[in-house]
């Protein structure tokens, strides 16, 4: 009977010791997990979080796995165990939470900091922008390609928003409108460049065109257009010799006006008598001619009327303010 007893108290002993070490080591990660808690809310960023709730599931998985052997709680009391799960599971859906709003916050401040990158791209470009439109005298295709360039990237900031895959749709406002102000005097700039240009290569396809025309004994466009200024003075002829709308000093001030344009814009006299003969022929088949007064002295009128703007070096017609006679 003795020896019994000797044998038994040994196994109790250990086992309380167990249960004692079990329950030391759960005090241990419920105070962990307060700590973890705590180094969250700290830090809120997603790579810290996403560690703590690693290791928070680690110790829950172990928690629930207790009554393997080997486990480091295998020894636990129930209610420390209970009370360590509780703890632990309320913390790993805290976590969780933490974890889904950290990573929408890092998703919005890594666009961000790729809109803000481009912005700083294209704000590193300006000194290189106005060292180009301050040449004397830009390649030929510089303007074109800087308009469009310089266009494109101000235009952008102006309305990041609203393309979804627009760079600068995530760049903080303050940076957006830094950019705006480095681009709108190169804008402005870029823009008269860009009028003068076109202009020039008008004025160069233009001349082009005239020097073809020339060489097959055709009038200019400026001298075809002319040309057809003629019907005007053919009704004012008409007219005037039916008392209608045009006197014959008027008819006569049409006339050297037209001879001018067309000597001015060297009309061989080949294209005058063949467009004379044209609306001579046209007036013609109108039967213009032989029109009622009622009918002619309307299209007179309607004549003259375009006749003032046409010819304003014969039809001189001031907005003088007549002086008071009183």
């Amino acid at each position: 009977m003795v020896v019994l007893t000797q044998q038994v108290l040994p196994a109790h002993a250990n086992i309380d010791k167990q249960e004692t070490e079990a329950a030391a080591r759960i005090n241990v990660e419920v105070a962990n997990a307060a700590t973890m808690r705590m180094n969250a809310k700290l830090h809120e960023n997603f790579e810290t979080i996403d560690l703590l709730l690693a290791q928070a599931i680690s110790t829950l998985n172990q928690l629930k796995s207790a009554d393997r052997s080997g486990n480091p709680y295998y020894f636990a009391r129930d209610e420390d165990l209970r009370r360590a799960k509780d703890v632990y599971e309320r913390l790993v859906t805290d976590l969780t939470i933490l974890k889904s709003h950290t990573a929408e916050t890092k998703k919005r401040d890594d666009a961000e900091a790729e809109g803000n990158a481009h912005v700083t791209e294209d704000l590193a470009k300006v000194k290189s922008f106005e060292g180009e439109l301050s040449r004397d005298d830009p390649r030929d295709g510089d303007i074109p390609d800087l308009y469009r360039e310089i266009t494109t990237i101000y235009r952008n900031a102006e309305v990041p928003a609203l393309d979804g895959t627009h760079r600068y749709k995530a760049a903080s406002p303050s940076k957006v409108a830094e950019l705006l102000r480095a681009y709108a005097p190169l804008v402005e700039k870029v823009k008269k460049l860009q009028e003068l240009d076109t202009a020039r290569e008008t004025r160069k396809k233009q001349a082009e065109d005239d020097s073809a025309r020339i060489a097959r004994g055709e009038p200019t466009s400026e001298g075809a257009a002319t040309l057809s200024l003629m019907s005007y003075y053919i009704i004012a002829d008409i007219c005037a010799s039916r008392g209608y709308a045009f006197d014959s000093n008027e008819v006569a001030g049409i006339k050297g006006s037209l001879a001018k344009r067309l000597d001015d814009n060297r009309v061989p006299q080949q294209a005058r008598d063949k467009t004379w003969q044209a609306m001579q022929a046209g007036l013609n088949a109108t039967g213009f001619r032989t029109m009622p007064d009622t009918d002619v002295s309307r299209e007179c009128a309607n004549s003259k009327q375009s006749a003032f703007y046409l010819f304003p070096d014969v039809f001189n017609r001031s907005n003088a303010t007549p002086k008071n006679p009183f």
